[in-house]
Order: structure tokens, then C-alpha cells, then sequence
């Protein structure tokens, strides 16, 4: 066996155009939109979360390329995702970390197109990096990828349950109508009602791709929806902006009402996914909720364009029950920086 003289460099986030092959990485791998060049470049130069920095470790030598971004934030659990882990780590809630991916992904991984061959060096970097800067714990969130999981497990940091994400395959629909035939009847009879009521309104709705008008609008819409979970500032108005401006995967499923949205989904196109990402409605201008109707539309958009999967994302998991989607166990791999 060729001896392993692999190194990991760590290069500013912010610098990803830089890396080589870097999208060709991440197409063979099968990653997510949250892997391009597009999405890591918007978020490391106006983070959706305070962080203090955004890197990106590389492994590169004889055998292939791979990587991993990494987000330094003062507070692990910023989300309030990770309190299945709190018996295991009694102080995590207030302290620091070096985490891949942003909360923002709920698809983490290793990016590889290399299998599993010395993948052990990048945990090991992210181990030194999280050292170096002083970090209390380092290590994955949101992870369901097979081979990270094993690449954690194999360098001695278990995974331990978190969260669901959820998931809908619709590779077997052929159109809309064969979604709604297979929901539950009273899932099935409350979104004709739904219907029913839109179409008796003067509501339009439109599915845009970029370049967007009016984005404050959106951020406005995702905001105002998220605070009623006191968490208003997941969707920082900025960043949000800035991402939805230079992500050209981004698709919105907008409804209005005389001129004015009352409702959006924030989706990205990503073959052969469809993110179904972030929504901001209102429910006060419409007797229709804006929110099944979009979601919907989304799914209609997608079975439409030939996809396979829909990403649901996290929470809200009994609508997204009844909507057709289904869990997916999320892991986080963490251990403290320095034992």
C-alpha cells in the first residue's frame, strides 16, 4: 500500500471559486444545492447565522479530490435542534463550535467522489482546525449520508439522533393527479376545499426564476412567519436577499392578491431534487390558506418538471405527514475539540 502522505488545506469559504473542479466534485458525489459554488460563495460572504468565520478543508492528492465546509459559530445549537444530545453534552447549548454543514442545509456530508479511502484525514484536520481556533466541539449536524455517518463513526465520533428531515418520492407519478390520488381521503377532500377556495378568489399565482423583483417582500413574508417561533432571525433580511439574488437554482412559488404576495415558497431546483426550502405567508387576505395551495403547486411544479425527490426540509412534520412526506432521521456527529 502506497504510504499516505494526503494533507488537508483550509482555504476562506469566501475563495471557493478558487477550487478547481469544484462543482465537478460535488455533481459526481450526488450533492445538494447547499454544495455549489453558487450557495457556499453567498453564504460565507453574508452568513444567513453569525459566524465567525467559513472555510473550506480540501483533501487533494493521488487518489481524488474532497471536501468539507465548516462554519465557526459561537453557539452550537443556535436552533434548538440538537436537544436530544443535551444528556450526552450537558453544556452545548452555550457553547462554541466549528460545524459543516451551515444550519441553513439539512443534507450534511463529506463531499467525495472518492469513496472512503483516507477520508479519515479530513475529520482529523477538522479536528486540528476546531484546536486552532478554540472551538469547543467540532463535528457534523444534519446528517443522513451513509458514508459520512461511517467516516464519523470509524474516527471515533458516534452519531447520535437529532432531528427528521422529510422526504417525498414522486418518481412514480406520472402527473398531479396521481399525487392527490394517492393521499389520504381527508388530506385528499381538505385540499380540493382549499382549491375550491382559491378559485373562487382573485388570487394569482406565479412560479418566478431569477432575476427577482421586489425581494425585500419575500425576506419580509419569511421573517414575519418565522417569528411567531421567535425565530426571526433565521431569515436575516441581507443575506436572504443576497442569497435568493445569486442562487440561480432559486424558484419562488408566489401568491397575490391585487398586486401585494400573501404568501411564498422558497424553492430550489436541483435534478433530481426540488428543495421546497423556506415559506412566508399571511392568512389574513385570503379565505384559502395560501401555504396548501403553494405547497401544492410546488409539488405539481416538480412531478411537472420530471424530478424524483422533494425535499420537505425540518419541522412542521404532521402536515408534512399528511401533504405525503416522509421522515428521514437526521444525526449529529460531535465531540468536544479538545478532550
Amino acid at each position: 500500500m502506497a504510504s499516505d502522505n494526503s494533507r488537508v488545506d483550509i482555504i476562506p469559504l469566501d475563495a471557493i471559486d478558487q477550487v478547481a473542479g469544484w462543482d465537478d466534485t460535488i455533481r459526481a458525489a450526488g450533492c445538494p444545492v447547499f454544495y455549489t459554488t453558487q450557495f457556499l460563495r453567498s453564504v460565507a460572504t453574508t452568513p444567513l447565522l453569525e459566524s465567525q468565520s467559513a472555510s473550506l478543508l480540501v483533501l487533494d492528492d493521488a487518489v481524488g479530490f474532497a471536501g468539507v465546509p465548516v462554519f465557526q459559530q459561537n453557539r452550537v445549537d443556535v436552533i434548538r435542534l440538537l436537544l436530544p444530545l443535551h444528556d450526552k453534552f450537558p453544556d452545548l447549548a452555550e457553547r462554541s463550535g466549528l460545524l459543516s454543514h451551515c444550519w441553513h442545509c439539512y443534507d450534511s456530508r463529506i463531499v467525495s467522489a472518492r469513496g472512503e479511502d483516507r477520508l479519515h484525514r479530513l475529520v482529523e484536520g477538522l479536528r486540528r482546525h476546531a484546536q486552532a481556533l478554540h472551538t469547543d466541539y467540532f463535528g457534523f449536524v444534519n446528517v443522513s449520508d451513509p458514508l459520512t455517518l461511517d467516516i464519523m463513526e470509524q474516527a471515533g465520533i458516534a452519531p447520535h439522533y437529532m432531528t427528521d428531515r422529510h422526504i417525498m418520492g414522486i418518481g412514480n407519478y406520472r402527473a398531479f393527479e396521481d399525487y392527490v390520488a394517492a393521499l389520504q381521503p381527508d388530506a385528499r377532500r381538505e385540499l380540493r376545499r382549499q382549491y375550491k377556495h382559491y378559485a373562487a378568489s382573485p388570487a394569482e399565482l406565479a412560479i418566478e426564476q431569477p432575476p427577482f423583483d421586489n425581494l425585500d417582500e419575500v425576506a419580509r413574508l419569511c421573517r414575519n412567519t418565522a417569528a411567531r417561533y421567535d425565530a426571526e432571525f433565521y431569515y436575516p433580511d441581507g443575506p436572504l436577499q443576497f442569497l435568493l439574488a445569486n442562487l440561480g437554482a432559486t424558484r419562488l412559488i408566489s401568491i397575490r392578491i391585487g398586486g401585494e404576495r400573501i404568501g411564498v415558497l422558497i424553492c430550489f431546483f436541483d435534478p433530481p431534487r426540488f428543495h421546497i426550502w423556506a415559506a412566508g405567508m399571511r392568512y389574513d387576505r385570503s379565505r384559502f390558506s395560501p401555504y396548501a395551495v403553494a405547497m401544492a403547486e410546488a409539488i405539481k411544479y416538480a412531478i411537472a418538471s420530471r424530478l424524483t425527490v422533494i425535499e420537505g426540509g425540518r419541522g412542521n412534520a404532521r402536515i408534512k405527514k399528511k401533504q405525503g412526506f416522509v421522515p428521514l432521521k437526521l444525526y449529529a456527529c460531535l465531540q468536544r475539540a479538545v478532550a
